[in-house]
């Protein structure tokens, strides 16, 4: 009982604490948190008593004594017994007043046992329950893991070009990408997100985060957990919050990063953009991706700069991820979106209706001229990666790209290299194929990186000094 009621009180606590102090925490000291939790569910003694402990607020039962047996005088007449022998089971004004005579009677003792009840050990049948939950759930997870992991294996193909800390393979058995294993992890991704350059590279970086983190290693602990107290909700309650903790600390983490940076090159400024992803239907993580866009409310002006869409396009309309911007536009958070790339026109559209200011690619809004106006109008900057869409076939060549007819025809458009690491890309290389593939002057270059700065997320003043900077800039 003291386990069961000890543990339960300290959920309680650590929730609480995650809701006083949201936004003054570390998220990855809130995740820690949760380590004093999984310590007590897991080990089932208390280490000596205090005064503070919540199990003086339990009373205590009152010992109950049953006896099995008593006795019984039996009495009968004598007249020649003692005087004294009424002191034996007749009551008497004194034990030491001699009975009348008249009342001594002759007195055997007798032993009368009461019938025997047999009583239910309700103890006894609440462990062997406890016991037979814990040990089928144990199965259960069991069984369902290692499932898991078989199909992983025999669908895996391994991704070489990448350079993360851990095997990476592609395997159509998980909707989303993971990190799987506890002796020799391995980051498993989806087709999608292999074909998707900058999807791969946001994935890999997530999961080598948990990796650094233990988290494969968390998650069977929170296993057993669940098996030992399948009967309380509060330990669901438990798992479901630490493993929400335990992604926000992945994406703490990346803001480190970003400290660390600037630290290590004072010159160099960068912004971080949190990605809601398209993984298939938009129901299969909406509930998370509108928990990135609270997010990036949460660390807007901290290394965060605005949110984005990515992924892969087509699985179904563009237009289904619509909640994602409603409650971005109503938090007031810039945004871009992924559209107009592996998709035609009417994704660029979806974009446009959504408010965003910035398409990422977009470059299929060229097979659609009559969205060009409302482009135009709403000042909205297409993020063109040239080698990226050859890497992925979404164009043919770089000289049948169509940026260079978009930029005269006045769409505002801007040069950028998608995934350094993938595509084996930096931005010379790009301006590089602009004017030598593409047909691009250095004025329409110039021209681009203006662009780019005005659509940039930052505040005004800081948006106004880079734009001098860029114009002042020589190529």
């Amino acid at each position: 009982m003291q386990w069961i009621v000890s543990s339960s009180v300290l959920i309680l606590v650590v929730i609480a604490l995650r809701y006083v102090l949201r936004g003054k925490l570390s998220l990855r000291m809130q995740y820690a948190l949760w380590l004093l939790v999984l310590v007590r569910l897991l080990v089932p003694v208390s280490f000596g008593a205090s005064d503070l402990s919540v199990m003086n607020a339990v009373p205590e039962r009152a010992p109950t004594v049953q006896q099995g047996t008593y006795k019984q005088d039996i009495i009968g007449e004598r007249n020649d017994a003692p005087a004294n022998a009424g002191t034996v089971g007749i009551p008497a004004q004194s034990m030491n007043e001699a009975a009348p005579p008249d009342l001594v009677q002759n007195v055997t003792t007798a032993t009368v046992t009461a019938p025997t009840v047999e009583k239910t050990d309700w103890a006894r049948i609440a462990k062997t329950v406890w016991l037979a939950g814990a040990a089928a759930l144990g199965l259960v997870f069991l069984a369902v893991n290692l499932r898991f992991g078989k199909k992983l294996r025999r669908s895996r193909e391994r991704v070489e070009e990448t350079d993360a800390c851990l095997p990476v393979y592609e395997s159509g058995e998980t909707d989303t990408p993971c990190l799987f294993g506890v002796a020799k992890p391995s980051i498993y991704v989806t087709p999608d997100t292999r074909t998707e350059a900058e999807t791969l590279r946001y994935a890999l970086a997530h999961e080598q985060t948990h990796y650094r983190h233990g988290d494969n290693l968390w998650a069977v602990l929170r296993g057993v957990c669940l098996a030992l107290h399948w009967f309380d909700p509060l330990v669901w309650c438990m798992a479901r919050a630490a493993r929400q903790d335990m992604e926000l600390a992945c994406d703490e983490a990346v803001l480190a990063g970003r400290e660390q940076a600037l630290r290590d090159f004072p010159d160099y400024r960068c912004g971080i953009l949190l990605c809601c992803m398209c993984i298939g239907p938009e129901t299969v993580n909406m509930q998370e991706n509108l928990q990135t866009v609270r997010l990036t409310r949460q660390y807007l002006g901290s290394g965060v700069v605005g949110l984005d869409l990515a992924g892969a396009e087509g699985i179904v309309p563009l237009e289904n991820f619509h909640p994602i911007f409603d409650l971005a536009r109503e938090l007031s958070l810039p945004f871009t979106c992924h559209a107009g790339d592996s998709q035609g026109p009417e994704t660029v559209r979806a974009a446009l209706d959504f408010g965003a200011k910035r398409i990422g690619h977009g470059h299929h809004i060229y097979d659609d001229p009559t969205l060009w106006p409302r482009a135009i109008r709403q000042g909205v900057t297409l993020e063109i990666c040239p080698t990226s869409n050859i890497q992925c076939h979404t164009q043919p060549s770089y000289r049948a790209h169509p940026a260079k007819k978009l930029l005269d025809a006045g769409l505002r458009l801007c040069i950028n290299t998608d995934n350094m690491t993938l595509a084996a890309v930096n931005l010379p290389d790009e301006y590089r194929h602009c004017t030598q593939d593409m047909c691009f002057t250095s004025d329409d270059l110039k021209k681009t990186l203006v662009y780019a700065a005005e659509a940039a997320f930052l505040p005004e003043e800081k948006k106004k000094a880079l734009i001098a900077r860029v114009k002042n800039a020589e190529l």
